[in-house]
């Protein structure tokens, strides 16, 4: 099979650009970034190209991955390059402008594929890894050719709105809150404050550094590009000043705060499997 990879220079298009070379499928793979899409090719040994419209001819799937602002304008420029037979998929991630965009090329190909892989490219395996998946025309096929391309995935399936919702909380503020942590601990010695952290620490500032990896642009994209996001800051930031106010004077009303959150929590099946994953995940890291 034919794959080509439109932003293959960016981290889940050079993910994607070494997905399908793994499976066996001949890759080409082009970016505006040219320099960078032809080193990962030579690494990968497949063919890198900026000649798009060459590339598109006789492709079996063509997987866009570039900023989410561009994903748009790159779908809608594909419409009179495409044939009957292809697959396009796109793995936005955000999906309300996106997935128009995809379903703008009905009966252009064969396949649309709304996408967004809830991992990062440092995966070494499928296995037990979720990919959202957004129905577009056919949701039986749609589902068959996803299963086929990304072989041991699970698949979540969603709608577009249910999607960005859940968006709005699981990347747009678990980023939002990482974010502002950094941002008061990174004026501290972080190397000092190690010593003193303990596992929740530990923790929280593990995954506030894995988040801010992510390219800057990306990060602002999605706070500024979800609709749903504004209405999650808004709660958590009237959360914060709640508790904030009870921390001056009020205990017993700082231990209520405290006391609700947690037998809200505790609905959740996996409450107490979390702390023992933690402890476990983080005596892992440290024996590593």
């Amino acid at each position: 099979m034919k794959v080509v990879i439109i932003g293959a220079a960016g981290r889940m298009g050079g993910w994607l650009s070494r997905h399908f070379a793994k499976l066996g499928d001949r890759v080409v793979l082009y970016d505006t970034r040219e320099d960078e899409a032809r080193m990962l090719a030579r690494q990968i040994k497949q063919k890198a190209t900026d000649d798009l419209r060459s590339a598109l001819r006789g492709a079996d799937a063509i997987f866009v991955s570039v900023p989410i602002e561009a994903t748009t304008s790159v779908l809608r420029g594909l419409a009179d390059h495409l044939s009957a037979n292809q697959i396009v998929g796109e793995v936005s991630s955000l999906k309300s402008e996106t997935a128009r965009a995809l379903v703008s090329l009905r009966g252009r190909c064969s396949t649309l594929l709304s996408l967004h892989p809830l991992f990062g490219p440092g995966i070494r395996t499928l296995k037990r890894k979720r990919i959202v998946w957004v129905p577009q025309t056919d949701p039986k096929q749609e589902e068959a050719v996803a299963r086929r391309l990304f072989p041991g995935a699970t698949f979540v399936r969603a709608t577009v709105e249910e999607h960005d919702r859940m968006m709005a909380i699981t990347l747009g503020l678990t980023h939002f809150v990482n974010a502002v942590f950094a941002r008061i601990v990174e004026e501290e010695e972080v190397e000092n404050l190690r010593e003193f952290g303990g596992t929740s620490f530990a923790l929280q500032l593990m995954v506030a550094q894995t988040v801010l990896r992510d390219n800057a642009s990306l990060l602002a994209s999605i706070q500024l590009g979800n609709r749903y996001g504004p209405e999650y800051v808004e709660r958590f930031l009237t959360e914060a000043t709640r508790l904030a106010r009870l921390t001056k004077s009020d205990r017993k009303g700082t231990e209520q705060f405290f006391e609700s959150v947690r037998e809200r929590m505790r609905g959740d099946p996996k409450f107490e499997l979390s702390y023992r994953k933690a402890y476990s995940l983080l005596e892992s890291l440290l024996d590593a």
